[in-house]
């Protein structure tokens, strides 16, 4: 019998009850955003929304609990914008849509940090076991700048190392899902694709639980999608804008064991029905057999939705508990 599980990509919107309390501890101006250095009465609210976030997510039903990333002001470059060797410039548009993130400049080594790692701690103290979501290595190189390291090859090899450091410093985690949604946007040519490849082997050398990397806004392309089901990983997979595309991999290069389904909109507010979701996934699993595990996700962070509506897409999330019977 397949396994099919719930979970998210993380990227949750903050709570309401607590922007006011923010405000008033941060501001409204751009120094109030996250920089890593804020004070124990500002962690302290974090602490509270994470809390927070975590009951939603049981409440809900959720299978694969995830920290929520409450504090990720600039999305997928947090990790970067805390970092001691990188300065937060000018504002830089996300990919296509209308959110915007500080421009990452790295201007020193990229060592680990720990920031993330000292998140999901204070997680495994309210659940064992939790999900962990991270940012790729490629997907980072294409959202920052470089002004140390001086070509292309450098500096992806650096961000390599740097998540590979980052994650073998996570406490102990049920999934690792390392987000890359520029392999779909802006996909690698050329030497990019091989490098990439040697970079995600030496991180899922480190991984101790499963690793899952996962695009969104597009499918891989077919060289990269090949790469990745030969290094025997999780993965993932945006049924929301490329399922043609995606459908179209999976039956012409085979499946991976292990996919990650984003099959709930995570930009849209109109809120899927649980019938939707399970035919997409009973759909895609009678055309795939040997798919062994499902982790059903929405296709993007959920940032971008109100509170309420981020809710009610995690209940539907959390619906699909026992579909397993029903196929």
């Amino acid at each position: 019998m397949v396994e099919i599980m719930s979970s998210s990509l993380g990227l949750y919107p903050l709570p309401d009850w607590t922007k006011d309390e923010l405000s008033k501890l941060k501001g409204h101006q751009r120094d109030g955003l996250i920089s890593g250095n804020e004070s124990s009465l500002i962690n302290a609210v974090y602490d509270s929304a994470r809390e927070f976030i975590i009951g939603e997510q049981q409440t809900a039903g959720i299978d694969l609990i995830v920290e929520g990333q409450l504090r990720w002001d600039d999305m997928l470059v947090h990790p970067l914008i805390v970092h001691e060797s990188v300065e937060a410039r000018g504002l830089v548009r996300y990919y296509d849509n209308n959110n915007f993130y500080r421009e990452p400049v790295v201007v020193g080594e990229l060592t680990s940090n720990g920031d993330v790692a000292r998140e999901l701690e204070k997680t495994s103290e309210l659940v064992s076991t939790p999900s962990a979501i991270f940012p790729g290595p490629y997907s980072l190189s294409k959202l920052a700048t470089d002004e140390y390291y001086g070509s292309e090859t450098k500096f992806l090899e650096a961000m390599g190392g740097f998540v590979r450091e980052e994650i073998q410093g996570f406490p102990e985690m049920s999934y690792l899902t390392l987000l890359e949604p520029s392999l779909a946007v802006d996909p690698p040519h050329g030497d990019e694709k091989e490098l990439i490849a040697d970079l995600l082997k030496k991180i899922k050398s480190v991984v101790k639980k499963e690793l899952i990397i996962q695009t969104y806004w597009g499918a891989f392309d077919e060289e990269t999608y090949a790469t990745l089901l030969e290094l025997g990983v999780g993965i993932g997979f945006d049924f929301v804008t490329a399922a043609e595309s995606n459908l179209k991999l999976l039956s012409e290069q085979g499946a991976p064991k292990m996919a990650s389904v984003g099959a709930i909109n995570g930009q849209n507010t109109n809120v899927e029905s649980p019938e939707e979701v399970q035919n997409l996934i009973k759909g895609m699993l009678e055309k795939n057999p040997d798919i062994q595990r499902v982790v059903v996700n929405p296709n993007t962070g959920l940032f971008y939705l109100p509170e309420n509506r981020f809710t009610e897409k995690l209940t539907v999330l959390g619906s699909i508990a026992g579909m397993e019977e029903a196929l």
